[in-house]
């Protein structure tokens, strides 16, 4: 704490005393320039030709010399007399004899003493609060010390958790090894028993094509499999690198940080500081005006009063209620009254103001027992009076606040270890599900974050989670097939805008159309952040529910229309049965396909929807189409067998198989299966070459008639 340096100088003539304040060094002010300094004071008219500055009895005679050469220094005490009243003869210590000269002194020794445990208090109360600041600086680094610790904890996990899926992978290869070793054997023995039963030309070449083909399919396989492979490797080298930058980032982030936020704080405390010791000394500077007029006799000037009432709520009648100005006292800076409680020691009310400069602060508490029980009264004072204070440090928080990054900061944000993952959220919730359909695998995410879910053969749900906006997206299809004519599609398009006015009637989502790809899907999602691990399990069957509705009103639409045109008057004026067939053969196949509505895949019903006796039925309902990522794409080589009944189930083909050939045809799409169905005998035994679990089947299915 920089103060002036104070010099005192006493006039034996009239009973004056001058408090000279000096900022700089006083061993370096002139004599010439001390008797300057009081010829300018108002109260004193002796010129300076005229004045004798004596210092211990001794004049001072020369004007040039510093001050510094008598021992003159801050606190001293000099003496100012008239030349004329100054004897040569007489002796210069008699002047201190005098009972009023030595209560001069005597005071303004005691002012020093004030002077000096003032500032001794200050140094104190200065190194206090540097220590409480090195004790924040030593918590803080050993909080950083375990967030670190933590942080490393967590990447062993992570580094355990991907090498057991590394091995988890090395197991797949090796199992897919000997299944492939498998696949090649039995499509050995099956070519073997192919030619032993058929020894003719047309069959041992079928039978070299189709190994022919198994081979280009492994090689495709193996292809994309070394693909996925190199990519896996490719993106788990990206995710550690990332990660080693996001790790440099933060730390350099919050390093930056803790800075700034010390500075700011350091300035704050620096700009309060100065401004309560200045507060502080005005009010010690008017208060000992004040005293120096009752001393005197003389009646304080009205500035003088109406200051001192402003400041300290002194009624200006008795000079001996104005409060004591001590270092202790801060609401005194403030310009407050303040109750002292005779019963709490000093060493109290010590603490008490500390407890007050720390709240200003926005600092923890000090060590020590400032709640206790005995100062609970002071406390209770404390408060009142703190309330109705302004509060500089709270905005400067705040300003620390605007500089605080808010959502990058992911240690500020989160506090550090409860960290959300709406990943793991998105995980569990397709666990659940998978249980509640009494699946015996779990099901999971592909590389694209993408599953899709088969419920009963009619319905297939994609379920993809989005990272970006922390949602589990739901679609499934309505239409696979867009009306090509402008108006039915029209009305279609306005049919589904008015039922996704309101989103209750669609689950709480809505429809869209890809006009390139030619479907329409309805979609919903669910947001994680505030959903549970069983809300996929409790929105699937609502959702379901709400595609057969909307599924049988197009329905119904589409029969209405076409019921419209084939009853509408012909130009005779009545409808006739030409007439519907000429409108049925104007109709495209795709204007035909899209009055049905399918549940994702377009079904091949040829055991229940073909009518007519005598027709070849082998109850498979099959598809060529899938849905990856809400896109439909066809299956290469076969079709996808959706539900099986009657001879199908019988021979023991099920769900999921894929149809390669039937009656040694290779089926290449839906239409190609359903003609060479159509071609078959009824009661007549046909191969058919299944596709389960990556290994070939070869099943006969006895033809049946409906």
């Amino acid at each position: 704490m920089n103060a002036n340096d104070v010099l005192t100088v006493i006039s034996p003539d009239d009973g004056k005393r001058f408090r000279i304040n000096i900022k700089g060094d006083i061993g370096r002010l002139t004599i010439g320039r001390l008797k300057q300094c009081l010829a300018a004071a108002s109260s004193y008219s002796v010129p300076i030709a005229d004045q004798v500055i004596k210092f211990n009895g001794t004049p001072l005679t020369r004007d040039d010399e510093v001050c510094a050469a008598y021992g003159i220094m801050n606190g001293s005490t000099l003496t100012v007399e008239h030349r004329a009243n100054v004897d040569p003869t007489t002796d210069h210590t008699a002047s201190f004899v005098s009972p009023h000269r030595q209560a001069l002194e005597y005071q303004t020794i005691r002012r020093q003493e004030e002077i000096l445990g003032d500032e001794v208090l200050g140094y104190d109360n200065t190194l206090q609060v540097k220590i409480d600041q090195l004790q924040d600086q030593v918590e803080a680094a050993e909080k950083k010390k375990m967030k670190i610790a933590r942080e490393k904890e967590n990447a062993e996990r992570e580094l355990a958790r991907l090498r057991q899926q590394e091995e988890v992978a090395e197991k797949q290869k090796r199992r897919l090894t000997q299944l492939r070793e498998r696949e090649a054997q039995r499509a050995a023995r099956r070519a073997a028993d192919l030619a032993a039963r058929r020894e003719q030309l047309k069959a041992e070449e079928e039978a070299t094509r189709a190994v022919a083909l198994q081979k280009l399919d492994n090689e495709r396989r193996r292809a994309s499999l070394e693909q996925e492979r190199a990519e896996y490797e490719a993106e788990k080298e990206r995710l550690a690198k990332e990660r080693e930058e996001y790790e440099q980032r933060a730390k350099e982030r919050e390093v930056n940080i803790r800075k700034k936020e010390i500075e700011i704080e350091q300035q704050i405390l620096a700009a309060e500081r100065d401004r309560r010791e200045l507060e502080l000394s005005r009010l010690v500077s008017h208060q000992n005006r004040l005293l120096y007029h009752e001393r005197v006799g003389r009646p304080p000037p009205p500035e003088l009063t109406h200051e001192g009432m402003r400041r300290g709520e002194w009624s200006g009648n008795d000079p001996f209620s104005l409060p004591v100005a001590t270092p202790e006292d801060k609401n005194v800076a403030w310009g407050k009254p303040q109750e002292i409680n005779n019963n709490n020691p000093p060493n109290q009310q010590w603490q008490l103001n500390q407890k007050q400069s720390y709240r200003q602060s926005g600092a923890p508490h000090p060590s020590g027992p400032i709640k206790s029980e005995e100062n609970a009264t002071a406390n209770a004072q404390f408060e009142d009076s703190y309330q109705n204070r302004p509060r500089p440090p709270r905005a400067a928080e705040n300003v620390v606040k605007m500089m605080l990054p808010g959502r990058d900061n992911f240690a500020l944000a989160h506090g550090g270890n409860n960290v959300y993952n709406a990943r793991e959220n998105a995980i569990d919730n397709l666990v659940c599900m998978g249980r509640d359909l009494g699946l015996e695998n779990t099901l999971e995410f592909d590389n694209n974050n993408t599953c899709v879910i088969s419920v009963d053969g009619q319905y297939n749900l994609i379920v993809t989670f989005d990272a970006a906006t922390e949602r589990l997206y739901i679609y499934s299809t309505l239409m696979t097939n867009i009306p090509h004519d402008p108006v039915l599609r029209l009305r279609v398009y306005e049919f589904l805008m008015e039922g996704a006015l309101l989103g209750r009637e669609m689950c709480g989502g809505g429809v869209g159309a890809s006009i390139k790809n030619d479907f329409i899907l309805l979609s919903s999602s669910i947001y994680l952040p505030t959903s549970l691990p069983t809300t996929l399990s409790t929105l699937a069957p609502q959702f379901l529910f709400s595609l057969n509705k909307w599924r049988e009103k197009l329905g119904e639409l589409l029969s209405t229309v076409d019921m419209q045109k084939m009853t509408s008057p012909s130009k005779n004026g009545h409808s006739t049965i030409e007439d519907t067939n000429e409108l049925d053969s104007r109709h495209t196949p795709e204007e035909k396909a899209s009055r049905r509505i399918a549940s994702s895949t377009r079904s091949s019903r040829t055991h229940s929807t073909e009518s007519g006796a005598g027709r070849p039925v082998i109850g498979i309902e099959a598809t060529d189409s899938v849905m990856i990522n809400g896109v439909p794409s066809r299956h290469n080589g076969g079709v996808l067998v959706v539900n099986v009944g009657g001879p199908a189930a019988v021979a023991g083909i099920k769900p999921h198989d894929i149809i390669k050939k039937i009656n040694y045809k290779r089926v290449t799409s839906l239409r190609q299966f359903q003609r060479e169905v159509s071609r078959l005998i009824v009661g007549k035994m046909v191969p058919i070459v299944v596709e389960r679990s990556d290994v070939l089947h070869n099943i006969f299915i006895r033809v049946g008639s409906a």
